[in-house]
């Protein structure tokens, strides 16, 4: 009838890429029928349920929150960019955070500075700082270590505790759990 686009309608395949090409959907008809994305006063942006939703007041600025739970906990952070189910679910104050893919950096509450890309990247990191971790559970068990990098499939995968590490490459220091200053370069290595 009124041209609202309803989950259900999403849901049961009603709605096409088709459909969205040749302008039969617009913004303005999913934003009736479906949550939509919010900009907010303090810049931040939201679009997911419960993404956000733990701020308080005008204190949390310049957050790009995407996903089921993105940020929801985020209180007082700004400056964070989550994208994903769950992506910095826990954060509450920290701030300069990016974490792109299902559940990266899910359990970051005070860590700052910590960039995670890739399901479970970065997912048990709590309180660890200047993290870089690119691939699927890279950094994984990461808990406080700080200033790691992590880039391949599984790199530095089971860091707990230990800093200033760099893996490259697919399973690069895997097994390093408490040891400092490594670096390994290739497979496996």
């Amino acid at each position: 009838g009124d041209g609202t686009v309803s989950a259900a309608k999403i849901a049961s395949g009603a709605v096409t890429t088709a459909k969205v090409a040749d302008g039969a959907i617009t913004a303005a008809k999913l934003a009736t029928g479906a949550a939509s994305v919010i900009s907010d006063a303090q810049s931040n942006t939201l679009a997911g349920t419960n993404a956000g939703d733990s701020f308080s007041g005008t204190d949390a600025t310049s957050n790009t929150l995407i996903g089921r739970d993105a940020g929801t906990a985020i209180t007082t952070g700004d400056d964070n960019t989550a994208v994903g189910a769950y992506a910095l679910d826990a954060n509450t104050t920290a701030s300069g955070n990016t974490a792109m893919g299902k559940a990266a950096l899910s359990n970051n509450t005070t860590g700052s500075k910590n960039s995670a890309f890739g399901k479970d990247s970065l997912v048990a990191n709590t309180t660890g700082d200047h993290n870089t971790a690119v691939g699927i559970d890279s950094l994984k068990a990461n808990t406080t270590g700080a200033s790691n990098t992590a880039m391949g499939d599984r790199a530095l995968q089971t860091n707990t505790t230990a800093s200033n590490n760099t893996g490259i490459g697919y399973k690069a220091l895997e097994v390093n759990t408490t040891g400092h200053s490594n670096t390994a370069v290739g497979a496996l290595a």
